[in-house]
């Protein structure tokens, strides 16, 4: 499957929402995704899930319920995009939340 990660290396953050910014109009839009997190990158937990979401706006925000300081994230596509092809295109994200510095 499709993903973006990220890796905070020594530190550690606790998301509480993130956002993602489509790639404008005459895109394919992300519909299905889901949002996880992970202390090693191996072993990953759903923090949070999008099933055939609408964007209804270029930007879109969204809360996530399991807070849980992680080294890693990622958002990884489990459908295809508005145009059936199963291609992760997003222009930014932004995340919200806490950052733990050792």
């Amino acid at each position: 499957s499709l993903y973006i990660r990220f890796d905070f290396k020594k530190m550690s953050v606790e998301i509480s929402q993130y956002a993602i910014k489509g790639c404008g109009e005459g895109h394919a839009i992300l519909k299905n995704w889901v949002f996880e997190i992970s202390d090693d990158g191996q072993k990953w937990t759903e923090i949070d899930r999008r099933n055939e979401y609408d964007f209804i706006y270029d930007e879109n925000v969204f809360d996530v319920e399991k807070k849980k300081f992680a080294r890693f994230c990622q958002i990884r596509q489990i459908g295809p995009h508005s145009d059936d092809f199963h291609r992760l295109w997003i222009n930014a994200v932004e995340f919200y939340g806490k950052l733990k510095i050792p």
